[in-house]
């Protein structure tokens, strides 16, 4: 097992991925608004009308980021190729994407007092168990459920189901948000090994281990 830390979680290319044609996940169009709202932060010199202009032109036909709604629904294809055009206008690699699920994770709990508050009392192990609720708040019909591991508190893992149209990217921004919402949470020395994945990146097994002060 090989144990990373932040920003460098490593995952396989998708050597089958499901067209977004075929795919029926969806996110919440919060992802996409937070999305944008951190790009602007940490990129201000990126153009946003440029990095949409980077995507396919099937999912540009569609796309008009001024129509998102937060509690909308959308699909995958536009969040993971959103991922695409950020890496490909500022010369990142897939890192990046790790990046952008933390700081849009942070964001969204440290804006919103509640959120913060009940991470923080609840603990990491707690707030790991309701890691299918928090997926399934951001990801439809695609599932998550906690996997039991035997004894220990500093530790669990997470199975990820019916995630078609998924890529390496957006694996990565899911699991840059996991960490940050086990840091809020009270974790430290935060780390996490991707276990075992299907051939097209449906499904995922990750653990993650975590220090408390």
């Amino acid at each position: 097992m090989s144990w990373v830390s932040k920003y460098e979680v490593e995952l396989p290319s998708a050597r089958s991925l499901t067209s977004s044609a075929t795919s029926p996940v969806e996110c919440k169009g919060i992802n996409i608004t937070s999305f944008f709202t951190t790009v602007e932060r940490l990129f201000p010199e990126v153009d946003l009308g440029g990095l949409v202009e980077q995507m396919s032109p099937a999912v540009r036909a569609e796309f008009n980021p001024r129509k998102v709604l937060v509690g909308g629904w959308y699909p995958v294809a536009w969040y993971r190729e959103l991922h695409g055009a950020l890496q490909a206008t500022v010369g990142s690699g897939p890192e990046l994407s790790f990046r952008m699920g933390y700081e849009n994770t942070r964001a969204d709990f440290t804006g919103n007092g509640v959120y913060r508050f009940v991470a923080r009392s609840l603990g990491p192990s707690t707030v790991l168990t309701l890691g299918a609720r928090i997926f399934n708040f951001y990801w439809r019909p695609a599932k998550m459920k906690i996997v039991p591991i035997g004894q220990g508190k500093n530790h669990g893992r997470g199975r990820w189901t019916g995630c078609l149209g998924f890529d390496r990217n957006v694996w990565l921004d899911l699991f840059g948000s996991v960490y940050a919402v086990l840091e809020l949470s009270g974790g430290q020395d935060i780390e996490l090994a991707p276990l075992d994945a299907s051939e097209d990146l449906s499904t995922m097994l990750m653990e993650a281990r975590w220090k408390v002060s």
